[in-house]
């Protein structure tokens, strides 16, 4: 190999490398390393005079400076570095012809635009590894690790001395790193900061990032000084078409297909004629990224170029069309999405909208800060079976809502829909109220269109939000009558699901008869129309009404089924409702242990997706098995917070609550009782079940194998060892990434061990796996 390209997107870091590179590869060279800059070189003639000048070659009269150069290299072993060629690739020919006249040269060239020449060998020069960005917290320590991290610290130390990376900053640390793409330049401009701002304020500002990052050493090219430079360097670099293509896909959010490309360029007025080429240029020339994703080739920007590219759209006046042609471009998708996402097809087109769920949010974001709130209604809307499946229930229900608003006054299908959606989730969300609101006012619209289905769907929404409250007879009738409209349109689809759902009711009601027999035409329809949805909500449903029944063993069963098809789909809110029923049935064999932990990891995944109702549902029932354990504290404490919750969510006390309330009030004084009450009512359920859970007493039959593990912990350790990361370990045992992190700091604890490393040498010592 004579021939080595080190490419990347500005401020990656690959003239730094070429630097490393000559210095490590200096004593295999006879006659040295030749450094040649070419930072104020535009002119692609001017080069062989420039490479010339840096190895030291003196003028000849009137030889041309190629011949001069070719002269001196002709017996020379050396290697040339060719530092910032993009500006100059035309000179391409240059370096192929010295290659050819001048065996024992070698050249490592850094650039933007590879060479094209044969014998070329490229290296993608990436950004640094960051840390991953999350809600909840990694190990203390863990972003200390990440090669973006050090050179963050290394540059803030550089300024201030006395900066560390400690518990209170490693979080910003991270995010800034993160948030910066992990490019060199960019986070040791943001080091640069930390002389006046802490990271956390750092971070503060980064919604500008290319404001903020300024003020590189002066001793460095102008375009290594800031980071806008850096960019603007690359962009001056193509050619007008490539330019204009550039603005247009700095829209996208998340990467692109070249179809999505070709659409909005389009749909802007462009034409789509050349898009593979100018795309294909715009990769080599390092301002894309091509990812390869399901045998799908996808594009993407980081997001300081897609940042960067923004300013140009705007300063060119092409902001709002291109922005609502990518906004027409993602409604077209999730309209064309919506049927198929029942049915044999859902899993393909579930993932297909994760793909694209940035420009999802980016499309419904303009539509509603634009004033074109029906787009948004329209969008969100087609989007609801996904919101809900995917438990983006919270985020769906404020996009809605807000669409709802802005829209106010018009009376349309679109807008009868979303009123139904974002019934349905704010239902699941624990509002109640407002989720009757809204269900009222979809039947009230429904009823003025000409398609009685959209009846059919807004009381199935009412009868959601009474089976929620409690109230079961009126819920089941109301499903009833949505039944009936289905099946009188065929709609075996969505009547899959309204069964599914009259089967909970059922079972609230206390009719498990007719709850097994909901639940299971419910599933015999979903398997027919390969509706693997809606068949993990009616087996879930099944495996309820059999354990209720004492048929326990077939329940579980079931249950086991429910938990494959809800991982099918990605459904975490049915994997929670599976730890509720595999909890009930732990409940009923007698083993209180497995079933408050069961209940714990389903009340975990409930407050990730904001499911209160089904939180409040695992405090009362854990509550049961500890005042039969003979905890009735812990019991008052658990009712408590399971009182303040349902007011929280407007419900009517529920008839299975009663039963434990008159246990611990026998059971403990009325002082004692009000004390605790008055306590559990200030927590939240994920305050009350930690103080449960540290108050617990020691329990011979959890705590098995060597460090005092209990089960769950030597499940999480097998794991941990067996090398699966912590996201695979919480969908392994359907349990939140939150429960996997608390397990794992306890099973740090006990062994007395730091690191996965050191954890995973203890499993493998004392045969965990």
């Amino acid at each position: 190999m004579r021939l080595l390209t080190l490419s990347g997107v500005g401020g990656v870091g690959k003239s730094r490398l070429a630097i490393e590179v000559a210095r490590a590869a200096r004593d295999d060279f006879v006659d040295d390393v030749c450094f040649v800059p070419l930072d104020g070189v535009d002119d692609p003639a001017l080069v062989a005079a420039v490479i010339a000048r840096s190895a030291g070659v003196g003028e000849a009269g009137e030889r041309p400076a190629f011949e001069q150069l070719v002269m001196y290299l002709q017996e020379r072993e050396l290697l040339l570095v060719l530092d910032g060629f993009e500006r100059v690739v035309d000179a391409a020919g240059l370096v192929g012809g010295l290659l050819a006249a001048c065996p024992g040269v070698k050249v490592l060239v850094s650039s933007q635009v590879v060479l094209r020449l044969s014998g070329e060998h490229e290296f993608i020069v990436l950004p640094l590894a960051v840390p991953e960005q999350r809600a909840d917290h990694a190990e203390r320590g863990e972003r200390a690790r990440y090669p973006s991290v050090v050179l963050f610290v290394q540059r803030a130390q550089a300024v201030r001395p006395d900066f560390m990376l400690s518990a209170e900053n490693e979080v910003a640390v991270g995010e800034v790193c993160a948030r910066l793409d992990g490019l060199p330049l960019a986070i040791e401009l943001a080091a640069a900061r930390v002389k006046l701002l802490e990271p956390d304020a750092i971070v503060a500002r980064l919604g500008s990032r290319l404001g903020l990052l300024t003020g590189g050493p002066r001793d460095l090219p102008e375009r290594h000084r800031t980071l806008r430079a850096a960019i603007g360097w690359s962009y001056d670099l193509l050619d007008p078409d490539e330019q204009d293509l550039f603005r247009l896909l700095s829209v996208f959010a998340g990467g692109f297909t070249l179809a999505d490309a070709g659409a909005v360029a389009a749909a802007a007025g462009g034409t789509d004629g050349d898009i593979l080429d100018r795309v294909a240029s715009l990769v080599d020339k390092s301002m894309l990224v091509r990812l390869e994703t399901n045998g799908e080739s996808r594009f993407s920007m980081l997001e300081t170029i897609q940042e960067y590219g923004a300013e140009r759209r705007n300063a060119a006046g092409e902001d709002a069309m291109t922005r609502q042609a990518h906004a027409a471009c993602f409604l077209a998708l999730a309209q064309q999405a919506e049927p198929h996402l029942r049915g044999l097809e859902q899993d393909a087109w579930l993932e297909r909208l994760d793909r694209e769920l940035g420009n999802l949010r980016a499309a419904l974001r303009w539509s509603l800060d634009s004033g074109a709130p029906h787009v948004a209604l329209a969008l969100g809307g087609s989007l609801g079976r996904f919101w809900y499946v995917r438990g983006h229930i919270a985020e769906g229900c404020r996009f809605l809502e807000e669409a709802l608003e802005k829209a106010a006054g018009t009376d349309s299908v679109d807008r009868a829909r979303a009123l139904r959606v974002a019934a349905m989730l704010a239902n699941y969300l624990g509002d109640l109220d407002r989720a009757e609101v809204l269900a009222a006012e979809a039947l009230a619209l429904s009823g003025k269109l000409p398609d009685e289905r959209s009846v059919a769907g807004a009381l199935a929404a009412l009868a959601l939000a009474a089976r929620s409250k409690g109230r079961y007879d009126e819920s089941r009738h109301a499903f009833a009558e949505s039944a009936a409209i289905l099946r009188a349109y065929g709609e075996s689809s969505q009547l899959a699901e309204v069964l599914a759902r009259l089967s909970i009711a059922l079972i609230g009601a206390g009719d498990l008869a007719a709850a097994e027999a909901a639940s299971r035409e419910s599933a015999e329809l979903a398997r027919k129309l390969a509706d693997t949805d809606t068949l993990a909500l009616a087996l879930n449903a099944l495996s309820e009404a059999l354990i209720l029944q004492g048929a326990l063993d077939d329940g579980e069963r079931v249950c086991e089924e429910a938990l494959a098809a809800a991982r099918v789909v990605g459904n975490r809110r049915y994997s929670s409702r599976v730890l509720w029923v595999r909890g009930l049935s732990a409940a009923r064999k007698g083993d209180g242990q497995a079933a408050c932990d069961l209940l714990e990891e389903a009340a975990a995944i409930g407050n990730e997706y904001g499911d209160r109702l089904l939180v409040l549902g695992c405090l009362v029932i854990m509550a049961s098995i500890l005042l039969g354990q003979g905890r009735p504290e812990s019991a008052v404490l658990l009712l408590g917070t399971a009182e303040a919750l349902n007011e929280t969510i407007g419900a009517d006390i529920p008839p299975w609550m009663a039963q434990p309330v008159a246990g611990v009030r026998d059971a403990l004084d009325t002082g004692m009782f009000a004390a605790i009450w008055a306590r559990g009512r200030t927590m939240t359920g994920e305050e009350a079940l930690a103080v449960v859970r540290s108050e617990a007493p020691s329990n011979p039959r959890a705590v098995r194998g060597a460090g005092g593990l209990s089960r769950r912990e030597m499940e999480i350790l097998r794991l941990v060892a067996a090398g699966l990361t912590d996201a695979e370990v919480a969908g392994e045992l359907v349990v939140s990434r939150r429960t996997v992190h608390a397990h794992l700091r306890s099973v740090y604890r006990k062994l007395d061990v730091r690191t996965r490393a050191a954890a995973t040498q203890y499993a493998l010592e004392h045969g965990y796996i």
